[in-house]
């Protein structure tokens, strides 16, 4: 576990790899966790992406207003979005997102706990494999301020992992070393969580859902 000091400490140290790593970063992370899978592993994490695919293109809308929270880079940038909001704590990150979105996105910095939006005043959100990054409180506080700013009807994907990592990073508890692209090392908060225990956490409509070997989506609809 990691005390509430310790993770100001690692919550610093994490935000600093990932503005170190931002550039490239949508097919360097991908690639990474590819290249040191097995063969028959392989095959799984490659599936997982598939159905995951096939779900957001599904469920991703073109109209109303869509939040990717925790962008980073940006993976939509192959949707036609009518209005995007790009939210993210890192400026490399949202730098890296404007260049693949330009002028068809805002792009917002900030923690996804205090999201500066008002109620209701979006129409779908999309958050990928940010909350496996923060402790169970923050976690269900990032929820709870989504919830906040998504409208009644409107749809809520969470895509996150089970534990595809561990093969290339030094765990201790809930914190993984992990290199930059200089080779320095940086902690960062990671804790894997299952499909089953968002849905013991949070009260909303399920409309679809995803559990493979690597990976998993909710579609939540807010009431």
């Amino acid at each position: 576990m990691t005390s509430d000091n310790d993770w100001e400490t690692v919550s610093a140290e994490q935000e600093q790899y990932y503005n170190s790593v931002a550039e490239g970063y949508v097919n360097w992370s991908h690639n990474r966790v590819e290249k040191r899978l097995s063969a028959e592993a392989r095959k799984y994490w490659l599936v997982d992406c598939e159905q995951i695919e096939m779900l957001r293109r599904k469920v991703i809308p073109s109209q109303g207003v869509v939040a990717e929270v925790g962008s980073g880079p940006s993976r939509l940038d192959m949707f036609s979005i009518k209005e995007l909001l790009c939210i993210d704590i890192s400026f490399p990150m949202l730098r890296q997102a404007r260049l693949r979105h330009q002028d068809r996105a805002l792009f917002i910095n900030a923690n996804s706990q205090a999201i500066p939006l008002i109620d209701s005043a979006v129409d779908f959100i999309v958050c990928s494999e940010l909350l496996s990054h923060m402790p169970d409180n923050l976690c269900l506080k990032s929820i709870s301020e989504m919830f906040r700013i998504l409208r009644s009807g409107g749809m809520f994907l969470l895509i996150d992992s089970h534990d595809p990592s561990t093969s290339f990073a030094r765990i201790e508890g809930d914190v993984q070393w992990r290199k930059t692209n200089g080779g320095e090392e940086l902690r960062v908060y990671k804790k894997y969580r299952s499909l089953s225990w968002f849905l013991e956490h949070t009260q909303a409509d399920i409309t679809d859902s995803y559990e493979g070997r690597f990976l998993f989506c909710i579609v939540w609809q807010k009431k």
